[in-house]
């Protein structure tokens, strides 16, 4: 009898938040998360701060 795959990985997150209000928030939706398919989660959102020259609008 061939084994059994292991159990698939539902959360990704490559290290904890530097801010712990916004890692709370990240366990929050993980306890929420439903254990089944298909649910997945990637917390690897990152906003890279904006330069002062670029804040002009086009319009």
């Amino acid at each position: 009898m061939a084994p059994r795959p292991g159990a698939q990985r539902r959360w990704f997150q490559e290290r904890p938040s530097d801010y712990a209000w916004e890692q709370d928030g990240l366990d929050h939706i993980k306890r929420l998360m439903p254990d089944a398919e298909p649910f997945r989660a990637w917390a690897t959102f990152s906003a890279p701060p904006r330069r002062a020259a670029s804040t002009s609008a086009i319009c």
